[in-house]
């Protein structure tokens, strides 16, 4: 289960498409100021079987951070097996986020919700996946900049001869500037994580050698990693 934490104070905004993925646990996390929502997307939310609003009690610096991290340990605690996805541009979080990656749990930040296109499953009987392929269906997609860019991307990465564990890790670190791992440990269990549930810690390992040897990664003597992506 993909559980999702949105500091709806920093991003502003809920990405529709989000809503028709499968296997999503939605937490929005709303502060005192916040009180007009967009009828559209509360009706997308209505749809889903798995939505909470929390609303901050208080304003104030770092108040609704403090609530959301309170609500992301009690999730954690009560399913340590999830995958934790926090929608933020504040790299304040990033403490944290490194501090339960090391502890095992998969979890990761993002600036927007772009990044979890290539995380979360569609699911194939959300009303608002089947009104997105009637659509598509309708009017042929013509390519944008960013996906000619990415298929460009990918084509580079092909070409380093990088296997495929090692391609995954290395596209995923680089769609994410703001969220690398700062230490060796942090990076491994982040690269698990990128590899999915049928890797191990064994394969994470042979992953981020073979970034290294090909100079992508250089680790500093204290375990700092420095990226050339």
């Amino acid at each position: 289960m993909n559980h999702v934490f949105v500091d709806f104070e920093n991003v502003k905004q809920i990405d529709p498409v989000v809503l028709g993925r499968r296997n999503l646990a939605l937490r929005v996390f709303l502060g005192p100021q916040n009180k007009k929502l967009d009828v559209e997307w509360v009706a997308s939310l209505l749809e889903q079987k798995e939505v909470k609003l929390i609303r901050s009690p208080k304003m104030g610096k770092n108040a609704l951070d403090f609530v959301l991290a309170y609500h992301l340990g009690q999730a954690v605690l009560e399913k340590p097996d999830g995958i934790y996805h926090l929608i933020s541009r504040d790299e304040g979080f990033d403490s944290l986020v490194e501090w339960l990656t090391q502890t095992g749990v998969k979890i990761q930040r993002h600036p927007d919700w772009a990044a979890l296109d290539d995380v979360l499953p569609l699911d194939p009987e959300s009303p608002l996946v089947a009104a997105i392929v009637k659509q598509v269906q309708r009017k042929p997609r013509k390519a944008t900049k960013k996906s000619a860019k990415r298929k460009a991307a990918k084509k580079s990465l092909s070409k380093q001869g990088l296997s495929a564990g090692a391609m995954t890790v290395l596209d995923r670190l680089t769609k994410a500037p703001l969220n690398r791992p700062k230490t060796r440990q942090a990076l491994l269990n982040q690269s698990l994580n990128y590899l999915g549930k049928s890797s191990n810690a064994e394969e994470a390992g042979a992953v981020v050698d073979e970034l290294s040897k090909a100079g992508k990664l250089v680790f500093a003597e204290s375990g700092g990693v420095d990226y050339h992506l």
